[in-house]
């Protein structure tokens, strides 16, 4: 590392603030953490009297990444494009990012002349993961079935997809042969949400509320975040292979080149519901819209239905017997010259947001095509001459288990019938409850409002609603 102490009196050689005892294999026996291995050690033994312990003999340094370079000479052990120093814990002392904690830093000291800074004595290397691994050689610290060298922002330069940035990467270099590819030197660990967690021990980078895992592709088979099911099955090199998929490229189910895991998602949820029911006559059009929320990253599809809602199909940008559809792939479906095929077909629209995988798609409420072989008079007159002196609604007849409602003005219902034209005679302008009415039941001139319920499996979820006039005199 280039601070004037010779590496083997220098307790981290390489100033990534991870002890040369622990990157080289031997960390488990030095128990009070001080970097080396002695007398003040829990099972310290030398019984060969040559100044080192008796159960660090023998030890040949880990070389993690199989590089050339041990893992106490190298800054990053696990060729996954993220330091050492970061994946050790002590980042945010390296001020100059140039994967090192030393004199060049600021706040940098080494008071006690050991070759490591003062700072990072007391950091032990994290295992993010509980695998056994710390995360400076583990290429995956999190076990969320992502390299880090993706969430660390270089996936790009792992050519060949083993989770490392070394030799058997096209492009690769190591110019300055400090175990760190050239170009991976420069690019800090991204933390996507913000939330001082870094990508790669993050179970949930953007922060949605959907798992790394899920919104990667791959399957977490009982929710905890991690590959697959716990407990895990790591490798040497910390991956889990407990799991039958993983490590592939994440999902961009949007196409938009933002991987899902790091793209900020939200459930569909629709905010206006299509209007529920429209009457047609034969080459009519009709405009059908619903608005869902989110804004962007939604899916559309429009669905219809010939057999009241039991299957629904796709509708494409197409024609159906000179029946034209556009804009099945938004929020407005628009139809035009509606065939009489349509009769009584049903509409709906299905939101999706691919780029959030813990999201159910949305559905709206139906809309209800019927062709206008209803017809609804918007006024009559009672007075007796034989013309229009009852409310006759054409082709109401074709809807056994209809209920008609009429009110008045004060919002006080005057009329009510069930099969309506079926088995209820026709209403003549009188009441049929208890409320304001002239001589027999007559009801006065004037505006009513009227409720018509075309029955269970005819209608929409709300019923045909308008107004009626009275008419009293001739004119």
């Amino acid at each position: 590392d280039g601070d004037g102490i010779p590496d083997y009196l220098d307790v981290d050689s390489d100033n990534d603030g991870i002890y040369d005892v622990d990157e080289s294999g031997n960390g488990y026996l030095d128990t009070n953490n001080d970097g080396v291995i002695d007398a003040n050690d829990t099972g310290f033994t030398d019984t060969n009297n040559n100044g080192m312990a008796d159960d660090a003999e023998g030890t040949v340094p880990l070389d993690s990444d199989g590089d050339g370079l041990a893992n106490h000479l190298d800054l990053d052990s696990d060729n996954d494009g993220i330091y050492d120093v970061d994946e050790g814990g002590d980042g945010d002392q390296d001020t100059n990012n140039d994967g090192m904690v030393d004199a060049n830093d600021v706040g940098f000291s080494d008071n006690d002349n050991d070759g490591m800074a003062d700072g990072t004595e007391t950091t032990r290397p994290p295992d993010t993961d509980n695998d056994g691994y710390m995360d400076y050689v583990d290429l995956d610290a999190d076990n969320d079935g992502i390299y880090d060298v993706v969430e660390g922002g270089d996936g790009d330069q792992d050519t060949n997809n083993d989770g490392m940035i070394d030799a058997n990467d096209t492009g690769f270099s190591d110019n300055d042969n400090d175990g760190m590819a050239d170009n991976a030197e420069s690019t800090p660990a991204p933390d996507t949400d913000n939330n001082m967690v870094p990508d790669y021990m993050d179970l949930d980078s953007d922060g949605d509320g959907c798992a790394d895992v899920i919104e990667a592709g791959f399957g977490d088979d009982d929710g905890d975040g991690y590959l697959g099911l716990s407990p895990t099955v790591e490798d040497s090199m910390g991956v889990v292979v407990s799991a039958p998929d993983g490590y592939t490229t994440p999902a961009d189910n949007d196409g938009n080149g933002v991987p899902d895991f790091l793209e900020v998602g939200t459930e569909a949820m629709v905010t206006t519901q299509p209007t529920d029911l429209y009457l047609y006559d034969e080459g009519d059009s009709v405009v059908i819209t619903a608005d869902v929320t989110p804004q962007s990253g939604v899916v559309y599809q429009w669905e219809m239905s010939s057999d009241d809602g039991n299957a629904w199909i796709s509708i494409g940008n197409d024609t159906i017997n000179n029946t034209i559809f556009s804009g099945s792939n938004t929020g407005t479906l628009n139809i035009y010259n509606i065939d009489k095929q349509f009769d009584n077909y049903l509409f709906r629209l299905v939101a999706s947001t691919p780029a959030y995988a813990c999201g159910d798609d949305a559905i709206s409420d139906h809309s209800r095509l019927i062709l206008k072989e209803i017809f609804i008079p918007d006024g009559f007159s009672p007075n007796g001459d034989g013309i229009n002196d009852t409310w006759h609604i054409t082709g109401i007849e074709r809807y056994p288990g209809n209920h008609i409602d009429i009110y008045s003005r004060w919002e006080t219902k005057v009329y009510e019938a069930d099969d309506y034209q079926i088995v209820a005679p026709e209403w003549d302008g009188t009441s049929n409850v208890n409320t304001l009415s002239i001589g027999s039941n007559d009801l006065p001139e004037g505006t009513y409002f009227f409720v018509i319920d075309l029955g269970d499996g005819k209608a929409a979820r709300r019923p045909v609603k308008g107004y009626v006039y009275i008419r009293k005199t001739n004119r």
